[in-house]
């Protein structure tokens, strides 16, 4: 039995730790702070996306108290272009710590005290599991689905074994649930990661016994949209035949007219990246499998639509303007190739590729010939656009589209998701409405683009 006195310093200590009036205090400091806008962006009890901002000081020491609604294990911390996926429990005391002094690293945050497993955890989970791209970047070499299917258990169980020690209820079912669902999606995305790693489609009968088992249909209707999703966000942008993709994604569970959703899905999003080129194959499939006449009329609109963007055609017109508002269109960028990059300031995978574009910059030279490198920003306002421009010292031209060019390249050019790059030959063709990125390019590779 506890005595009275230990019950009245252990509630006492409870008291201490906790904030009285529910409110959830944040303190901490911002490396490399220089005026960004910081606040947490999650959902609260109802669905719906709210934000709650915070102050931070010039020197970037902040010491908020913030409305929680609850405790939020997924709470997508915002610094500028960066997000810092942390774990908040509502009507605590948290002290953490965040570096955005090297762009593109979002692993920089520490928690200390109250919640320091937790969110050492959480990083770990979202840049190494939780997100399908991270996992897709480490699932190298594909091999029988009983291995992969054992490869993917073994990190689960990993992440169960830490998840465990902190010995947080909520935390730990929020993060099983989680485990649960992404081990189920990372075992159907089987058979696309083989066909991008061995470049044909497998024959297994662990996955087929797998798929005829149909876990899929212990969720809802709304459930599986949320997990579809999430596949189609990671094998959409493969770069493999489509047709066979299409074979796959025919047999993914054994719900035709959930098949169906996810054979359309995929020929949608690759119409939108690449047009046309090389999918009549995959089209004829596709009409053939999917009997649908509300998918099958909205694929037939996206192909026509996606026909004006097929190799040779003429590239839409885009409005933009220049840092001093003088307006531009690419009609007057003729008589060079351009490389043209779709870009915004809050855009962090946007940002990683401004090194890359730099070097290539140099590498190519804007006086060559054959090409010129450009960038067009979709900020909504200039504001943001010229403080990095100015900030940057861009070697290259610099442009921000207007309100016609926003529609034009979300409209003409179906260019939904940035970093976008694409290539026009000199005569204003379209050679592809999907380059490779920076990263991906030297000089050389680029210019072979060209031929």
């Amino acid at each position: 039995m506890m005595r009275s006195g230990n019950f009245i310093l252990v509630l006492f200590l409870s008291l201490l730790f906790a904030c009285s009036d529910g409110k959830t205090h944040f303190e901490g400091k911002i490396l490399g702070y220089n005026g960004e806008i910081c606040g947490f962006f999650f959902m609260n009890p109802g669905g719906e996306p709210f934000e709650i901002q915070f102050p931070v000081n010039e020197d970037g020491t902040f010491d908020a108290e913030l409305d929680f609604a609850q405790s939020e294990y997924d709470a997508r911390l915002f610094i500028d272009k960066f997000m810092f996926c942390t774990s908040i429990e509502k009507g605590t005391k948290h002290v953490a710590e965040f570096d955005i002094r090297e762009e593109g690293v979002e692993t920089n945050f520490k928690f200390t005290g109250n919640m320091a497993e937790e969110n050492a955890f959480t990083c770990d989970f979202w840049n190494n599991f939780g997100f399908p791209y991270s996992f897709f970047e480490k699932a190298n070499n594909v091999g029988s689905f009983e291995t992969y299917s054992g490869y993917i258990k073994g990190l689960a169980d990993g992440y169960r074994k830490t998840m465990s020690a902190t010995g947080n209820k909520p935390f730990i079912n929020f993060y099983e649930a989680k485990l649960v669902e992404r081990e189920l999606i990372y075992n159907y995305l089987y058979p696309y990661l083989y066909l991008r790693d061995n470049g044909v489609v497998p024959t297994d009968a662990a996955y087929d016994q797998f798929i005829a088992e149909n876990k899929l249909a212990e969720y809802s209707d709304e459930e599986f949209t949320a997990i579809m999703s999430m596949l189609i966000s990671c094998v959409a942008t493969m770069d493999v035949d489509m047709l066979q993709m299409m074979k796959i994604a025919e047999k993914t569970t054994a719900n035709v007219d959930w098949n169906s959703y996810l054979m359309t899905s995929l020929l949608m999003n690759r119409l939108k990246l690449m047009g046309p080129n090389g999918l009549d194959e995959a089209y004829k499939y596709y009409r053939s499998v999917v009997t649908n006449e509300n998918y099958y009329n909205q694929i037939a609109a996206d192909y026509e639509a996606a026909s004006k963007l097929a190799i040779g055609a003429p590239a839409p017109e885009i409005e933009f303007v220049d840092a001093n508002g003088k307006k531009f269109s690419l009609a007057d960028l003729k008589g060079r190739a351009l490389y043209i990059d779709f870009w915004a300031s809050w855009c962090g995978p946007c940002r990683e590729e401004i090194p890359h574009l730099a070097k290539l910059v140099e590498e190519v030279g804007n006086n060559d010939p054959d090409i010129l490198c450009v960038s067009i920003s979709i900020d909504d306002s200039e504001v943001p656009w010229k403080k990095l421009i100015e900030k940057d010292k861009p070697a290259w031209p610099q442009y921000l589209a207007t309100e016609a060019g926003q529609k034009s390249i979300s409209e003409d050019y179906q260019i939904s998701g940035i970093p976008r790059f694409i290539l026009i030959d000199k005569s204003g063709k379209i050679i592809t409405v999907n380059a490779p990125r920076p990263s991906q390019l030297d000089k050389a590779s680029l210019k072979a683009l060209l031929k």
